[in-house]
């Protein structure tokens, strides 16, 4: 998965983080390195419900990081939720 992704290779990396998972179903951090690369993809409601499950549990390295991700993805589920009801503000004032 790291290798993949280093390579600019967001579908392979995502699959083998997969495959990773399925072999260490309680490594939080093999979790935390799908989220990311789910996140990178666009697929950031997928990667969201990774990390809040696994910042629930047990400490990990990654966890610092892990939480920094979802504070992003969080912000920009905001963001994009305020430009909706602005849009559809306008609409209705138009």
């Amino acid at each position: 998965g790291l290798i993949a992704s280093a390579q600019n290779r967001p579908l392979q990396s995502i699959r083998a983080f997969r495959r990773a998972v399925e072999r260490n179903p309680d490594s939080p951090s093999t979790r935390y390195l799908l989220a990311v690369a789910l996140a990178g993809r666009g697929e950031k409601e997928a990667a969201r419900e990774i990390l809040e499950k696994i910042l629930g549990g047990p400490d990990f390295p990654e966890a610092e990081a892990a939480e920094a991700e979802l504070a992003r993805l969080s912000q920009e589920k905001n963001e994009l939720s305020q430009e909706k009801n602005e849009l559809s503000q306008e609409k209705n004032d138009g």
